[in-house]
């Protein structure tokens, strides 16, 4: 992080060394958190679905661990996402199809890693000063950059906010 901040740091300089900041603006977001998970709480649902000659081939929902399971539609995502939607409780994450395949104690892609860093700055017209502490999205980025492109409005809007 101290890296990241201080390469972030040298390139805010550099632009309002050459006169570019009046005109600039920074956009510094990811694209998702990550949470903390529990070594011994890994959720993996290969061994139930691999042994048992009624599960193979089908999805285990009853399974420790799991917060919630959606369909696609329930989340609003396109027509390229499987079947299914899971999401893990909190200090837990799915590892399949054995916990070597996914070795980083953390976790992502459940609701309490949606919010996401959105950091706007920049001497440019459009950005106001000051700090706002709203919960940004990854579907946020879209209108916002509309906005500051001047890009006319997507038919049914946008699924974010602009954040500016």
């Amino acid at each position: 992080m101290r890296t990241t901040d201080e390469l972030i740091g040298s390139f805010v300089e550099h632009l309002k060394s050459t006169g570019r900041w009046e005109h600039s603006v920074v956009m510094v977001l990811a694209d998702h958190s990550m949470d903390w998970s529990y070594s011994h709480r890994v959720i993996s649902l290969g061994a139930p679905i691999w042994f048992d000659p009624v599960l193979h081939g089908k999805v285990v929902l009853d399974q420790r661990g799991v917060l919630s399971v959606h369909t696609p539609q329930e989340l609003r995502l396109g027509d390229r996402v499987g079947d299914l939607v899971a999401y893990c409780e909190e200090g837990w994450r799915f590892s399949d199809p054995t916990i070597v395949n996914n070795p980083i104690p953390g976790n992502h892609g459940h609701p309490v890693t949606e919010p996401i860093p959105f950091i706007i700055a920049g001497g440019h017209r459009a950005i106001r000063p000051g700090v706002r502490g709203e919960v940004a999205h990854t579907v946020d980025v879209a209108p916002t950059v509309g906005r500051l492109l001047g890009l006319p409005s997507l038919s049914g809007g946008y699924d974010g906010v602009d954040r500016l």
